[in-house]
């Protein structure tokens, strides 16, 4: 599942990416998605502020973001 974030959700290390972006969901809950660290170290994170040597998971309510259709080949 991918969405479209539309800002930092206030993270610092995030705060240097152009938004909105398209991005891989890890995890996702009524209230919003988790998405690793390495995915947004992909789309241009800090990496001096993301550590993905952990499990480490960053929380974006519904609002910061929307589902992404995609379409099935």
């Amino acid at each position: 599942m991918k969405v479209r974030l539309f800002d930092d959700g206030c993270y610092a290390a995030l705060e240097n990416i152009s938004f909105p972006v398209i991005v891989e969901v890890n995890n996702h809950y009524d209230t919003g998605v988790d998405i690793s660290g390495a995915e947004l170290i992909r789309i241009g994170g800090d990496e001096e502020r993301i550590d993905i040597d952990r499990d480490y998971y960053f929380s974006f309510f519904s609002g910061e973001c929307e589902v992404v259709n995609e379409q099935i080949p």
